[in-house]
Order: structure tokens, then sequence, then C-alpha cells
């Protein structure tokens, strides 16, 4: 679990990073430790993420609904779309990828809009969702390691696919408010 987050919270900043050179955050800013350090497999995990995720951002639909969030209610919207994406069986590394990325892109609204005050309750939330939903599927096929072995090819479907349930998840929580 603690790799989870080590390798949560180098997502983020690499996404924050990639997306805006002049915003900074850190570890600390997520729940982490100043001295946490991504190690080389980690480091190619969150390359590989970052890649996995390009298409999903690239969705207009999706960036105007992740602009229509209610920050103030993020947390339930959050575990909202964490039952869609993880019902069932089929859990896997597309769903993975694209729940962080909605994550990534909550947290990146927060800080745009100067509510860094959000940005812990969103990385609680990514923690409580690995931990209960994802976490049987890091140990069941090999962890972190898995996703550097077997490279985003075939996720990007399954990413895809992913994108729409959380596109009709944020549609169906924007109509239901």
């Amino acid at each position: 679990m603690e790799r989870a987050a080590v390798i949560f919270r180098g997502y983020v900043i690499e996404c924050v990073r990639m997306d805006d050179p002049q915003m900074h955050l850190d570890p600390e800013d997520l729940g982490g430790r100043a001295d946490e350090v991504l190690d080389p497999w980690g480091k190619e995990v969150v390359l590989q993420l970052r890649t996995a995720s390009e298409h999903q951002n690239k969705d207009p639909e999706w960036e105007r609904l992740i602009d229509t969030v209610d920050l103030d209610t993020v947390q339930d919207l959050f575990f909202a779309v964490a039952r869609k994406v993880f019902s069932g069986v089929d859990v896997n590394w597309g769903k993975v990828a694209a729940f962080l990325n909605f994550a990534y892109r909550l947290i990146y609204k927060a800080l745009t809009q100067n509510r860094r005050e959000v940005i812990p309750k969103i990385t609680a939330c990514v923690l409580q969702v690995i931990r209960e939903e994802a976490s049987a599927l890091f140990k069941q096929q090999g962890g972190w390691v898995h996703v550097v072995l077997n490279s985003v090819i075939g996720w990007n479907n399954v990413i895809i696919f992913t994108a729409g349930i959380l596109i009709a998840m944020l549609l169906y929580w924007k109509m239901a408010k």
C-alpha cells in the first residue's frame, strides 16, 4: 500500500510539473514525506501512467465535465465514480490508470483554483479506494512492476472505455444535483 501511495504522489507531482511548470507541489502536499523518492521502477510506472492518461485528457467532453465538478462535494463524487469504475470483477490496470488520472485532474483543478485544502481529501479518497478496490489486483498481478513490464500496450482501449464510464458518472452526478 505504501508503494501505491508513493507512486500516486509521484504521478500527481509529475503531471503537475508537465502541465504547468510554474506550479509547485511537494509530496507533503499529498500526505507524503519530504524525503520520499521514487526508485527507477516507480519512475517508470509514473511515466507509463502519464502516457496512458494522455488519451483521456484529449477528450474535450472529459475536460468540460472536470470543469463542472464542484470541489465542495468532491468526496461524494469521488466515491460514486470509484464504485462505478471498480464495480464487478473486472478490475484492471486500465481502470486504475483512468481512476488515478481522474484524481489528478481534480487535484489540478484544486491547485488552479487555490483550493489546496481539498487536496488532502482527494488524496485520502484515492488511497482508500486503492486499499479497498485495487490492492488485490496489485498482489495478484505482481504489483506496479507489472505495469512496467507490460507497458501501456493494450491499455488504450480499456482507458477509453473507462473514460466513458467516468464521463457517464459525471454526467449522471451533475444531472442528479
